[in-house]
């Protein structure tokens, strides 16, 4: 399976990991914002709170 990582779960990431998701892919969202991981939690493989700007 193809993996994939959206960082930034707002509106263009939270479109793109749905479809990407629907199109056979195991997608990971990541994004700072729990509100928005909460929205997206059950729509793709994997969310999870982290902040990208950090190594």
């Amino acid at each position: 399976m193809r993996q994939i990582a959206v960082i930034g779960l707002g509106n263009f990431g939270y479109y793109l990991g749905k479809e990407l998701y629907r199109r056979g892919f195991d997608v990971i969202g990541l994004d700072i914002q729990q509100e928005l991981v909460q929205r997206v939690r059950s729509e793709i493989s994997q969310a999870i709170i982290a902040d990208s700007t950090e190594k």
